[in-house]
């Protein structure tokens, strides 16, 4: 079944919705899917938010995102792991001075932390 239905806020655009297995689904113009797909692919907005947010499926979203990347000749998304790898190396690295510690002054490390961090909140209150 479509139905159509005026845009509140658009003069003379109109977009299908239609029901499939008891779920409404958006139809939408070329624009529009490219907004969808450019919004995945900058991570503005994950896949699966993009999905429950403009009512549709998981797969039409990355299909969106993959249109977006097509027209605009954009390499493959960056799936995020180089700058996890970044971030996971700072976090050795923060802690690299503590490995030549004993147990006794790695103890001491502990309890000169949490006193700073009561003493942050001592302060904040």
């Amino acid at each position: 079944m479509n139905v159509y239905i005026h845009r509140a806020f658009e003069s003379n655009s109109k977009i299908f919705v239609y029901i499939w297995k008891g779920k409404i689904y958006m139809k939408y113009t070329k624009e529009e899917r490219l907004n969808i797909g450019r919004q995945i692919y900058t991570h503005a907005i994950s896949i699966g938010d993009a999905a429950e947010k403009y009512n549709i499926d998981w797969y039409t979203a990355r299909d969106y995102m993959r249109k977006y990347k097509d027209a605009n000749n954009l390499p493959p998304m960056n799936d995020g792991q180089e700058e996890l790898k970044a971030i996971n190396d700072a976090k050795k690295n923060k802690f690299s001075d503590l490995e030549s510690l004993s147990k006794e002054q790695l103890i001491d490390e502990v309890i000169k932390a949490r006193v700073e961090t009561e003493r942050t909140k001592k302060v904040m209150l």
